[in-house]
């Protein structure tokens, strides 16, 4: 070909094809690179991006649909999630205490349906001696699981019967529960298989101050949204400490001359229908005391002698009794020997004796020492005799024992000053 050819198209005069040079579609690529934009190429890239964009949206909704929060990231991104959580827990902790209450109502009922649903005879099987159990070939304890299926049958009646009638449930048997006092101790009523918590109980009959603590395991029964528990075992935790019974200290008495203190006794009476030990001592003659002065003396003897008159006026007799009262400490030995002389007397059951002593007994020695030691002035002799004369010896001994524990001044002052604060209504 020509030069001036050489970049030029040329046709086939036989065939009609077109030649084009290799020079000419050389330039005509570098000059399509350089200057042409790819829109076709554009356009396909950006719709995959927004259909990958689309989809990876729908995608993530479709993942969030189905899937749940978790709730512990719910309850700690939100109040209400931390309330539902608390309130879930404490429905849980009421089932929790239903089931060791039904469980104690049954085992002292001895309600064996009850008692089949809410006990797991697995953890009181473990409690048995490891010779009560049945033996595998190897001579060795058979676990529960692997029990057979009669002889599993047989220890779960003998659990129950032990722990309606036998030692297994006596400890609780006896005892009461005493309300609201179940806690938690471990484990998580919502989530934990294997739960401990304790009680408190009291003796039926018994001193309320003293408190024993049993503390109950519990096995979660299948995998509920609300869970269930049997009571697989109970020990005890705590019981009340042994209380030393005190001797009762006796007050110092102060004994006057001719009285011996090993004469100083407890005797047991019969009061109200119930038996009581009191302290006696021996009655002795009482003279007036080494400080009452003398015309006080003739005065207290004076107003004895009316008292003790059995023709004397009651109004009088009332008024000289006031008087003894208003005297107080000074005459009160005098009016102890007045009765000391009709108890020891010739005839202390006669009509009149009886009356002078119901009337310085009830109007001058229960006031004057606020106690009467339930004697009946006018009690009769039994059929034996003797009933009288031991209530009234006994009587006597006791208001000399007050005396001898009373007989200082500050008590009486005591006593006159509440008088004359009665009297005067302030």
């Amino acid at each position: 070909m020509a030069e001036n050819m050489l970049e030029k198209r040329v046709q086939c005069r036989r065939c009609g094809r077109v030649f084009v040079p290799q020079n000419l579609l050389r330039k005509r690529q570098r000059k399509s690179r350089g200057t042409a934009v790819p829109w076709a190429g554009a356009l396909s890239v950006l719709i995959a991006l927004v259909l990958i964009v689309v989809g990876a949206v729908v995608i993530s909704n479709m993942v969030s649909e189905k899937k749940p929060p978790a709730p512990a990231r719910e309850a700690q991104s939100s109040p209400q999630g931390v309330d539902k959580a608390a309130q879930a827990r404490e429905e849980a902790m009421v089932r929790l205490t239903e089931t060791v209450l039904r469980w104690l109502n049954a085992l002292k009922s001895g309600d064996q349906v009850q008692l089949d649903l809410l006990t797991d005879p697995a953890g009181f099987y473990r409690t048995y001696p490891e010779g009560e159990k049945p033996k595998d070939r190897r001579g060795k304890p058979v676990s529960w699981s692997t029990m057979d299926p009669i002889d599993r049958v047989t220890w779960k009646n003998r659990i129950f019967k032990d722990l309606t009638q036998g030692d297994l449930g006596k400890p609780l048997r006896d005892k009461e529960y005493l309300d609201g006092t179940f806690s938690l101790d471990q484990g998580d009523p919502l989530t934990s298989i294997y739960l401990k918590g304790s009680a408190s109980f009291k003796k039926k009959g018994g001193n309320p101050r003293d408190v024993w603590i049993y503390k109950f395991s519990l096995t979660r029964e299948g995998s509920a949204e609300k869970p269930r528990w049997r009571v697989s075992g109970f020990s005890l935790e705590k019981k009340p400490k042994a209380r030393v019974k005190k001797k009762k200290s006796r007050a110092k008495l102060r004994l006057p001359k001719g009285v011996n203190p090993d004469e100083i006794k407890e005797v047991t009476i019969n009061r109200e229908g119930k038996k009581e030990k009191v302290l006696v001592v021996k009655p002795v003659p009482l003279d007036h005391l080494p400080d009452t002065p003398p015309e006080l003396r003739k005065e207290i003897d004076h107003l004895l002698e009316v008292a003790a008159d059995p023709n004397a006026n009651a109004r009088a007799a009332n008024k000289a009794c006031e008087r003894l009262v208003e005297i107080g400490r000074p005459a009160m030995p005098r009016i102890l020997n007045l009765f000391y002389q009709i108890v020891h007397g010739p005839n202390p059951d006669s009509y009149d004796n009886r009356t002078t002593i119901m009337r310085i007994i009830k109007s001058c020695l229960v006031p004057m020492t606020r106690c009467d030691f339930g004697f009946n002035p006018s009690m009769r002799p039994d059929e034996k005799g003797n009933t009288a004369a031991q209530e009234r010896e006994t009587a006597l001994g006791q208001y000399y024992v007050w005396w001898f524990q009373h007989n200082d001044k500050a008590y009486w002052d005591l006593l006159k000053k509440e008088r004359e604060k009665d009297e005067s209504g302030f």
